[in-house]
């Protein structure tokens, strides 16, 4: 099995069009098999008015395919905090981190200039 059931994980979906949002989860492997994950999560979208991911409010349940090139799963260190993780622009540099140790340089998948430039 490549997921296990309550790994931590972080999803990036990858956007296929212009218009379609910037849509990421974070969460934990509920159940994972035949290609899929079952991830209980919170989901983070771009706020094109703020220029920013905002988390939204209420944790979701999300079927995640681990063998299609448009989701960009990794699994997080069992010390991650879910309930922390923000989005930072830092310089030019897009981070997702718990600010407790753990975190992912992102901006292999959206540039600084992607990102001040979305609409």
């Amino acid at each position: 099995m490549v997921l296990e059931k309550g790994e931590k994980v972080h999803v990036m979906t990858r956007r296929l069009m212009e218009s379609t949002p910037r849509a990421h989860v974070v969460g934990v492997v509920q159940e994972a098999a035949d290609g899929l994950a079952r991830i209980e999560c919170w989901a983070y979208i771009w706020d094109r008015a703020g220029r920013r991911f905002v988390r939204k409010p209420h944790k979701r349940v999300r079927i995640v395919s681990l063998v299609s090139a448009d989701n960009i799963v990794t699994v997080m260190p069992p010390t991650a905090r879910l309930e922390d993780v923000e989005y930072r622009l830092e310089g030019r540099a897009l981070t997702v981190t718990d600010g407790k140790g753990w975190s992912l340089d992102a901006s292999e998948f959206a540039s600084f200039e992607d990102l001040l430039g979305a609409d």
